[in-house]
């Protein structure tokens, strides 16, 4: 299958091409405060109003892909924490305010 692009021809397998088609979405009966208030969030962030929707459509469904990301930052965060040995003992906090405002 090709495609013209910037008069260039293209070819493009049939999974490519399938995965280049983009699905729509259109909502009847919208509010028209919310639609103000992702309008107003859009102009902030310099985006349009698709543009916003599809952020946070993104963030509130994240792809396996993404929950997989998430999963290892989570692990390697747990692995980072903090663990207290009697030779690397945190410093009790009302220590450490008494001494602050003795100085």
């Amino acid at each position: 299958m090709a495609f013209r692009m910037r008069g260039l021809y293209r070819s493009v397998s049939t999974q490519t091409w399938k995965e280049m088609l983009v699905a729509s979405l259109q909502i009847r009966n919208f509010p028209k405060g919310l639609h103000a208030a992702i309008r107003k969030i859009a102009e902030n962030n310099g985006r349009s109003v698709s543009e916003e929707v599809l952020v946070v459509l993104k963030k509130a469904f994240p792809t396996t892909r993404e929950m997989a990301k998430r999963k290892n930052a989570l692990q390697r965060l747990s692995n980072c924490r903090f663990t207290s040995s009697s030779k690397d003992k945190m410093p009790d906090s009302l220590e450490m305010i008494r001494e602050d405002r003795e100085r």
